[in-house]
């Protein structure tokens, strides 16, 4: 009977410890990283187009880069070397068309697919942009990280409908329909003001990549990756639901956001009318999100990239390895000042569009140096 007792004991500690929380302090426990970038290729122009605004970046198993542009609504594919190849997505309705660049996360690779999402509707191409076929699916699924080409991790990144149950991370497969529940959360009501305009109610709303309180999702390998980056804290769980761990630095502190950020930003929201953009700013909140991005590397580390408004041209990194421990920080910065408008990271690259201060945008591969298995 005692031994039994001792056995029950042992294996539910054993579950507790399994799934308990990794909790970091605030300092990395082996240093700083020097990724040490070196240029490979640079470009300001995609053939007879020079650069918009980037939204996405992509790349594929040969290194090629898929690029969509906002300004110009399209997609442009480069080779390993920088070279220029093709547009293709144009904007429309037709076959190959996409019906709207709206921002965010809508370009995937998918092993020898390009995926685009748009609002309802999955449109596939192959790796040279030809045009493969579209698939649509419900409106209430948001594609956020591809398990497969046609199975995908799908969370709204903020409470866009005034909801107030709670919103839930899916793996959705649109081949067979079925539906797999991982987590549930209470999403950020975006910053928003509704009035009545020219005698007809009007809403507007707007996300801010670095202040708005988004869910974050990433999928690698068998795992999907996924928090609230109002808080600093990552869960890990398998492709069933199943924690596998969750790991925090519950002392970081957020990022002010300056007054002259949100002049800025009120200056670049300027179409908006002013009793909208009041309550709009008035909605934003004081301080910047913990982290903007997530990465993992093929050893298993998980990098997670600042969210820093006024910090333009540098963008701070930690480095945790796959059990959760906080075992590097690194950054990444911009040649002369230029402010980093998208970086793509992946195993001994990273890719940067920036943009100078005359409103030149381009785009620069690096190779890296990442740390081992820890």
């Amino acid at each position: 009977m005692k031994r039994s007792v001792i056995v029950a004991f042992f294996l539910v500690f054993f579950a507790y410890s399994l799934f308990s929380e990794v909790v970091n302090p605030d300092r990395p426990a082996k240093g700083l990283w020097d990724f040490h970038p070196k240029r490979i290729w640079e470009v300001d122009e995609a053939g007879p187009d020079l650069f918009g605004e980037i939204q996405n970046l992509a790349v594929d198993h040969d290194h090629r880069l898929f690029v969509a542009d906002l300004k110009h609504s399209a997609i442009f594919i480069f080779d390993s070397r920088g070279r220029f190849l093709k547009r293709f997505g144009k904007k429309g309705e037709g076959p190959g068309e996409i019906r709207e660049f709206f921002g965010g996360e809508q370009l995937y690779v998918v092993g020898d697919k390009v995926l685009f999402a748009d609002r309802t509707i999955l449109h596939y191409f192959d790796t040279n942009g030809n045009y493969v076929k579209s698939v649509p699916f419900p409106i209430t699924l948001k594609p956020r990280a591809f398990i497969d080409e046609h199975t995908f991790v799908s969370a709204p990144a903020t409470n866009d409908r005034g909801s107030k149950e709670p919103s839930r991370i899916i793996v959705a497969d649109l081949d067979t329909g079925k539906r797999v529940p991982i987590a549930s959360f209470s999403p950020f009501e975006k910053a928003s003001s509704t009035e009545q305009n020219a005698g007809r109610q009007m809403t507007v709303a707007i996300v801010i990549g670095d202040i708005t309180p988004l869910m974050l999702v990433h999928a690698s390998g068998e795992r999907i990756y996924y928090g609230m980056n109002d808080t600093y804290r990552l869960h890990i769980s398998d492709l069933k639901g199943n924690e596998i761990t969750v790991f925090s630095i519950p002392d970081r502190k957020p990022n002010p956001v300056s007054a002259a950020y949100k002049k800025e930003l009120a200056n670049n929201l300027g179409d908006v009318p002013a009793n909208f953009l009041k309550n709009i700013m008035e909605g934003l909140p004081p301080h910047a999100s913990f982290f903007s991005d997530i990465h993992v590397d093929k050893n298993g580390n998980i990098y997670l990239f600042e969210s820093d408004p006024d910090s333009r041209s540098k963008k701070h990194v930690d480095i945790f390895n796959s059990r959760g421990e906080y075992i590097h920080r690194g950054a990444f910065e911009a040649d002369n000042g230029e402010s980093i408008e998208s970086i793509l990271m992946g195993d001994g690259y990273v890719f940067m569009a920036t943009e100078d201060r005359e409103g030149t945008v381009k785009l620069t591969r690096y190779s890296i140096r990442l740390p081992g298995p820890a």
